[in-house]
């Protein structure tokens, strides 16, 4: 009887003790897998199906290699916190699979240019994320010939596999809690607007605001150089030296667009002995660990970032098995999550649950 009709990679693993993924590695003779693993992987093999052969076509399917390529990381993989846990959210449903995970950083802001991991050795599906992905880079992709799912939205056309957060509902969380909160005037501060993740931010923002009458002019929306603390920082201290002592007269909600650029914002406001959350609010984006941990602890809409990698393996998964076959997007729901650079939590708990019973 073949191999896959009785006994799978998980069967394996759990006999050994061991991960799928490894069952996986020691089966293609990874050098990664000691030889004394493979021993066992083989032994473990003939107990459990009478055969010492190689693992028959319906088990090789699930040896597989998915690449995951970020664009332009915040200065390292290891380091970007986002995207560590949508890193970490693929490893762990690909190695219940038996699926190899590869990773690196490109910069896919450009022309086409083949990611390095892919040269000499063929993936089985990418998983694609980060900032600025150009339509040159993804024409790129398309051609390779393997199934290609997007973290986050980078085109306006739904003809790709994305798993994507809704970042404008995102914006208009953001507006409804300040404005809840009784701030007059709102400030945006983000990265360039020719970045979807950015754009749609602010365009929530602005739905939200003019809900209640209010609208941001020109010189309200700041575009930073950078999208980290020191983008956050150089940024108010640009506004409070054009602003002087204007800077905080009236109540003022900021949104930035990125907890690392909140967190910078906030910094630059204590300097200056400019109170938060009053006169001065302050929320971020994606609510990474240090958003619970600079003080006071900052008010941030949350991400589920560890989701959107299970998500996009899963999808992959549907595609190898052909139960997906044409283009889709899973499009996630961010939350709002009340902390101290902000007045009013009773009124933001107001516009959560408004939120969630309109479904918007």
């Amino acid at each position: 009887m073949a191999l896959e009709k009785r006994v799978s990679l998980r069967q394996v693993a759990q006999k050994l003790g061991v991960s799928p993924s490894t069952v996986s590695r020691a089966l293609r003779d990874s050098p990664e897998i000691s030889e004394e693993t493979k021993r066992r992987v083989r032994q473990a093999l003939i107990e459990m199906t009478g055969s010492a052969g190689l693992p028959s076509r319906g088990v090789k399917q699930a040896l597989r290699d998915v690449a995951v390529l970020i664009s332009r990381p915040l200065r390292s993989l290891t380091s970007d916190e986002f995207f560590a846990q949508v890193i970490n959210g693929v490893v762990s449903c690909a190695e219940s699979a038996g699926c190899h995970v590869l990773l690196s950083p490109i910069d896919a802001g450009g022309d086409w240019v083949p990611p390095r991991i892919l040269e000499n050795r063929r993936v089985d599906a990418l998983i694609v994320g980060g900032i600025s992905i150009s339509p040159a880079y993804r024409e790129g992709l398309s051609k390779l010939s393997v199934p290609v799912v997007y973290i986050g939205k980078h085109q306006d056309e739904p003809d790709n596999h994305a798993v994507i957060p809704d970042n404008v509902r995102g914006g208009r969380l953001v507006a409804e809690h300040l404005v809840a909160c009784g701030y007059e005037r709102f400030l945006y501060l983000g990265g360039g607007l020719d970045t979807f993740v950015f754009r749609d931010r602010l365009e929530g923002f602005r739905q939200g605001l003019a809900q209640h009458g209010f609208r941001l002019r020109a010189a309200d929306v700041v575009s930073a150089a950078g999208i980290d603390r020191v983008g956050g920082y150089e940024a108010v201290k640009g506004l409070l030296g054009q602003m002087g002592e204007e800077f905080g007269r009236e109540r003022l909600g900021i949104f930035a667009a990125t907890d690392w650029m909140a967190a910078g914002a906030l910094q630059a406001l204590l300097e200056a002995r400019i109170g938060v959350p009053d006169p001065v609010g302050i929320v971020g984006y994606s609510d990474l660990e240090l958003a619970s941990h600079v003080c006071p602890p900052l008010t941030t809409v949350r991400v589920d970032a560890y989701a959107l990698g299970y998500l996009a393996f899963r999808l992959v998964e549907e595609i190898w098995a052909g139960r997906v076959t044409m283009s889709t997007q899973i499009w996630m729901q961010p939350r709002l999550v009340v902390r101290s650079t902000t007045a009013g939590a009773r009124e933001a708990e107001h516009v959560m649950e408004k939120e969630a019973s309109s479904g918007a």
